[in-house]
């Protein structure tokens, strides 16, 4: 009896994954340009979330379709379920009131870190904002780092329009402190010298994990659930962190 359960489980789970192949999976993704997280580079996508969804989609045998569109238009399309899924997505209440978040389904843990001039021990950041009293901290215009530090009196923020102003200015000891987006500051300077002359503190700033996230209008639990398994492996078997180091490779020829 056992034996034509279990059979009777793989046949029905068959029979749901070749159902998927009829209809491409429609998977949307923000305009934005994020290397190395995902991008695009003419017409094609890019990065580690994108290669990380491909090989578990090809694993699963599911085809599948990426669109790019305005950020706005595609939480719009998920929450109508004209979208099965939409990447890079943070969660919160309202968003998980109309998208699947789960665990298995993390694209990346963004760590927002930050960074000092290597010997440069004048300051240097305990987890708690009090150590970074005085200090002067170089970021990025236009983006939110939490809002305790956002609002914190105790030291100055420094607004820069690239990541190459706030590494610079630290490298001229003009700021005590860099706070970036560790993987984004990584890839941006692979190869430079200029990383062998900073130093990452240990604790982050802000910390957050980012989803491929499906729309529960479309029915897409069971699918949510078999890429969270297939995503998940990849991540155990090493394949995960073979995509972060081939992107933060000065030569980038060969993928994993």
């Amino acid at each position: 009896m056992a034996i034509f359960r279990f059979v009777g489980a793989f046949v029905s789970l068959l029979l749901f994954t070749l159902s998927l192949r009829a209809e491409p999976l429609l998977i949307g993704r923000g305009d934005g340009q994020y290397p190395p997280y995902e991008w695009m580079e003419g017409k094609a996508f890019k990065g580690i979330h994108i290669d990380l969804i491909t090989k578990a989609a090809n694993n699963l045998g599911i085809e599948f379709s990426i669109i790019n569109l305005p950020w706005s238009r595609g939480l719009i399309l998920l929450k109508q379920g004209k979208l099965a899924a939409l990447t890079f997505m943070s969660k919160n209440p309202e968003r998980n009131e109309f998208a699947l978040f789960l665990p298995g389904n993390v694209l990346s843990t963004t760590n927002q870190l930050l960074f000092r001039l290597k010997e440069n021990y004048k300051f240097s950041f305990s987890g708690d904002l009090n150590s970074l009293k005085d200090s002067s901290v170089g970021v990025q215009r236009g983006f939110s780092y939490g809002e305790q530090f956002d609002s914190s009196n105790l030291f100055t923020r420094h607004y820069l329009k690239k990541y190459s102003q706030v590494l610079d200015m630290v490298l001229l000891e003009r700021l005590n402190f860099g706070l970036v987006n560790k993987l984004e500051l990584l890839y941006l300077f692979r190869g430079s010298n200029k990383l062998q002359k900073i130093e990452f503190e240990a604790e982050p700033i802000n910390q957050s994990d980012v989803y491929l996230a499906f729309s529960r209008k479309a029915g897409t639990n069971k699918i949510a659930k078999l890429f969270a398994d297939k995503i998940n492996h990849l991540k155990e078997n090493g394949y995960y962190q073979q995509l972060v180091q081939h992107y933060l490779s000065s030569n980038q020829k060969n993928k994993p």
